[in-house]
């Protein structure tokens, strides 16, 4: 019997598939590894492609959770591994995969994730994918899972949903009490996704799906993800499921779902009003600035920590300009400037697309009947670039409110995050700029008051 199994789920990867191949061939110990490819396209391509004779080759419907399901029958080995077309493996994995194994009560596991690219940004989107997955034990798909094949055939496979299936069977896997192990040592995957439909926009899509899929959807019928999933994507990618949704789904029932669904805005209007009224109470605002020496007690991790709180900050509509005005005493003019252009962008964008997954679909439903709601809307989509330049330069606006607010409008998520980082600068220099010079002046005050004092008296 073989070792391990391997299934590799694909679409449209003819140019990739062999390479891959040859790959696992090349690992530690591959060469007795067993291969099933399961097509998702209905030309076959990338099966046809395979030039590998002992390569097993099937295809099955669209989509990761019904392709590697389908594989299933033809899988022998005692250890099952799912690999994704642009996931590349340590040498030593296989190794790495039995010694883990070897620990007894344990289901399966994954390794961390790595990205093949020098750029800073992808080893930060790296490193904060594999300290989640640790503190979570949820690791994506696209970190090569495995698992022990009587614990897979006990709970029945993937579950047959459209998207999030590899966080779906992870929970499964927790729910039934098995243990996950994280191999601290990385795969290599493609950026490709990345730069296709650019960093901020897929890093920010992914952390909404995952956090809204854990606390909602995975509760909720599939269609509202699937829907959820278009607008975010646009219709662009290529892993959502060829059938369209049904009228049925789309409607869920008429009236009756609008009535279930209207407990989505109003909990969203209720967070952010009690984040508001909370801050208020007990002076967040002001402890916010004790934080200053603690960032600068942090040396080179403080701009990122800085950076991570301003989101969380902004996500809990707690007051930014105290932040900025941290920001700009602790790092100057031109880093904290940078900084806290990028952390209110980051913030203000993950608020919005909180708004547009969980709340927007009701709220468009709930008023559908309303003309004026109805221009309105449409009026947001037209000149959303005016609209929200308009909001951010003028400061009569709230900017915790609007982050919310815009995402329940059908402005594009791209125009909302350009035009809010540009329109937001201006304001962020005259904070920063300001924060360092009157901490210059407090510090060369007191550096003064000090040469005075000590500076002999004469007469």
């Amino acid at each position: 019997m073989n070792r391990f199994s391997i299934i590799i789920p694909v679409l449209n990867e003819a140019g990739e598939i062999n390479d891959l191949i040859s790959h696992l061939r090349g690992l530690q110990g591959g060469r007795g590894c067993e291969l099933i490819v399961v097509d998702g396209s209905t030309e076959k391509d990338t099966v046809k492609a395979i030039t590998d004779p002992d390569v097993h080759g099937l295809s099955s419907p669209r989509g990761r959770a019904r392709q590697m399901n389908a594989g299933l029958p033809l899988l022998k080995g005692i250890s099952w591994f799912f690999l994704h077309a642009d996931t590349r493996l340590p040498m030593d994995a296989l190794e790495l995969i039995d010694k883990g194994m070897a620990q007894p009560g344990l289901a399966g596991g994954a390794f961390d994730l790595g990205i093949r690219s020098n750029r800073l940004i992808y080893r930060i989107i790296a490193t904060t994918a594999s300290l989640r997955s640790r503190l979570t034990g949820i690791p994506y798909g696209d970190q090569a899972i495995f698992i022990r094949r009587a614990y897979f055939k006990q709970l029945g496979g993937y579950p047959d949903i459209p998207l999030m299936e590899d966080v779906a069977f992870m929970r499964q896997i927790k729910k039934a009490g098995g243990r996950i192990h994280m191999i601290p040592k990385c795969v290599s995957t493609s950026p490709r996704r990345w730069e296709k439909e650019g960093v901020l926009y897929t890093t920010l899509r992914n952390w909404t799906l995952f956090v809204s899929y854990s606390l909602v959807f995975h509760r909720k019928p599939w269609p509202d993800i699937i829907r959820a999933e278009r607008m975010l994507t646009r219709g662009k990618d290529k892993d959502l499921p060829a059938e369209p949704v049904t009228e049925a789904e789309e409607t869920g029932g008429g009236k009756g779902r609008m009535g279930r669904d209207l407990w989505r805005p109003v909990a969203l209007l209720t967070f952010v009003i009690a984040m508001i009224i909370l801050a208020r109470i007990f002076g967040w605002g002001e402890h916010l600035g004790e934080l200053r020496q603690w960032i600068q007690s942090l040396g080179a991790w403080g701009p990122l920590v800085f950076v991570l709180l301003y989101i969380l900050a902004t996500v809990a509509a707690l007051p930014g300009v105290v932040l900025s005005v941290i920001g700009g005493a602790i790092f100057g003019s031109v880093l904290g400037v940078i900084l806290v252009s990028i952390a209110s962008t980051l913030g203000a964008s993950l608020a919005f697309l909180i708004a547009r997954y969980f709340a927007r679909e009701a709220v468009a439903r709930w008023l559908s009947g309303n003309e004026k709601f109805k221009r309105l809307d449409e009026m947001t989509e037209r000149h959303g670039a005016i609209i929200v330049a308009i909001v951010r330069l003028i400061p009569l606006f709230p900017f915790d409110l609007l982050n919310y607010g815009f995402g329940l409008t059908r402005v594009p998520f791209r125009t909302y995050a350009f035009w809010s980082w540009l329109c937001m600068l201006p304001g962020t220099v005259l904070y920063i700029v300001g924060a360092d010079a009157v901490t210059k002046a407090i510090t060369n005050g007191r550096h003064s008051l000090a040469i005075d004092h000590a500076a002999p008296h004469s007469g």
